[in-house]
C-alpha cells in the first residue's frame, strides 16, 4: 500500500466552510470524492476538487486507476488572517479578519490495485 502527503496553504475560504465538504468526502475513493463533489454547488468543494486533481496527478507515476486510490487522511486547519477594517459613522472602523484555510490530504491505495 502507497501512501503521499500533501499541503495546500492560503486557500482563500474559511475553515468551517471548506470542512463541510471535507467531511463528505473522507476515507472515499477518489472517483466517488468528484462524483460528491460536483453535485455540491457551493465555493468550497469547487476549491476542495481542484486541490485533489492537483494531488492527483502527482501520484500518475503510480500506475493506478482512480477507483483503487482513496482518500486515507484529509484536515483543514486555520491558515492566515489577515487583518482588514470597515469604516463606520463618525470616523471610527469596525475591524475583522479575513481568513484562510490549510488543507491537508493523504492518498493511499488498496492492496489489491497496487501493481
Amino acid at each position: 500500500m502507497k501512501t503521499k502527503n500533501f499541503k495546500f496553504k492560503n486557500i482563500k475560504t474559511t475553515p468551517d466552510k471548506l470542512r463541510l465538504s471535507v467531511n463528505l468526502v473522507r476515507n472515499k475513493n477518489l472517483t466517488n470524492a468528484y462524483d460528491i463533489l460536483s453535485l455540491i454547488k457551493n465555493h468550497s468543494s469547487n476549491l476542495l476538487s481542484i486541490n485533489l486533481k492537483a494531488s492527483e496527478n502527482s501520484v500518475k507515476d503510480w500506475q493506478v486507476d482512480n477507483d483503487n486510490i482513496f482518500i486515507q487522511e484529509i484536515a483543514v486547519d486555520e491558515g492566515l488572517k489577515m487583518k482588514r477594517s470597515l469604516p463606520r459613522s463618525r470616523g471610527r472602523m469596525a475591524p475583522f479578519k479575513r481568513r484562510m484555510s490549510r488543507l491537508t490530504v493523504k492518498l493511499a491505495t488498496n492492496k489489491t490495485g497496487d501493481k
